[in-house]
């Protein structure tokens, strides 16, 4: 998929992009492939769902169910990137959610959410280390 003006959202450019589809926008590849190569939704859901057991399953469940934490199953609320970020680095201490900002690297983050955002009934696409970072 090539040139500028494809029409293309993103989410479906990034559906493409983990399919394989080479996505070529102004010439260049897509930003986020720029970003980090081997951040693929693939990869970074398959390294999410080991920190996510981790470091988020006692609370919210194995399967995402909730326990002690909110149930993430089909929750609209992993949707916003930016809300999702900051739960996880500055947690919500007042709602017993401890934040993992120096627990975790950017990559790591990015994987949880990743793997959260595309888990049990969810299907929110990618989150890049580059985000994580961006969001600390």
């Amino acid at each position: 998929i090539t040139g500028a003006g494809t029409g293309l959202g993103r989410s479906y450019a990034l559906l493409l992009a983990a399919r394989g589809a080479r996505l070529v926008v102004n010439n260049r590849r897509s930003r986020d492939s720029l970003r980090d190569p081997a951040a693929d939704l693939a990869t970074l859901t398959r390294e999410g769902q080991t920190q996510y057991v981790r470091n988020c399953a006692p609370c919210h469940g194995a399967q995402g169910q909730g326990d002690m934490g909110p149930k993430l199953v089909a929750n609209e609320a992993v949707q916003a990137v930016g809300n999702l970020l900051a739960m996880i680095i500055q947690g919500a201490e007042n709602h017993g959610m401890p934040p993992f900002k120096d627990q975790l690297n950017d990559r790591q983050i990015a994987a949880i959410a990743t793997y959260v955002r595309n888990s049990w009934g969810n299907s929110f696409g990618l989150v890049t280390p580059a985000e994580a970072g961006a969001a600390r």
